[in-house]
């Protein structure tokens, strides 16, 4: 999708001249209005760049760790991202971890934002010029996700599409969705075999 921007002359110069670095603003909203923000940052970041007007505080330390590469283009297609939390590595902050807010409520059908915010590289008052650039990198939807473990650590992957990721979805009973199933059974036909087989099936009274 292409970047959604706003950055001025004298921020694109900084960009040509200046030591920057990109830190992330990583918003989630649940299907049951939960919304949770996250950021790479060392410190809380507060940004109003969702609608120009609310300021949201995006906290450090609750677990975000990155997102897969997010793809520029101008062309409409159902693009999908990754985005990886630990279940371990946080901060005495967390009220509850973000692992167990996903698992335990629906995700599928929730929103995703991501923006990156250029900050000058020794930067660490992120919130003393919060306009020193933002832009929108990436909106769109949680379809399902994946909790990994093992003896030392523990993390929660949530696959994301863009806004025309719904496309790829099949009627069959109600909405399933084989691209989501096939990011973690790469081999599975059973939605094929769905599809094949209800078309056999004879209603009658």
């Amino acid at each position: 999708m292409p970047r959604i921007t706003n950055l001025t002359d004298t921020q694109l110069a900084r960009l040509d001249h200046d030591v920057v670095r990109l830190i992330d603003l990583v918003r989630l909203e649940l299907p049951n209005g939960t919304v949770k923000r996250f950021t790479n940052a060392e410190t809380d970041v507060v940004s109003n760049i969702v609608d120009g007007s609310t300021s949201e505080t995006y906290l450090a330390g609750q677990g975000y760790e990155s997102h897969s590469s997010i793809p520029l283009t101008a062309q409409i297609n159902a693009n999908r991202i990754d985005i990886t939390f630990s279940s371990v590595n946080t901060d005495s902050s967390v009220t509850e971890p973000i692992a167990r807010t996903l698992l335990n409520n629906p995700v599928s059908g929730g929103s995703v934002f991501i923006a990156k915010r250029i900050v000058s590289s020794t930067t660490l008052a992120f919130n003393a010029n919060p306009s020193e650039g933002e832009f929108i990198a990436f909106k769109g939807f949680m379809d399902n996700l994946s909790y990994k473990i093992n003896n030392t650590e523990s993390s929660i992957t949530v696959f994301c599409g863009g806004p025309f990721s719904n496309f790829d979805r099949t009627a069959i009973y109600g909405f399933t969705n084989s691209a989501s199933q096939h990011k973690l059974f790469p081999n599975d036909t059973g939605f094929d075999f769905s599809a094949n087989n209800v078309r056999n099936i004879k209603w009658e009274e």
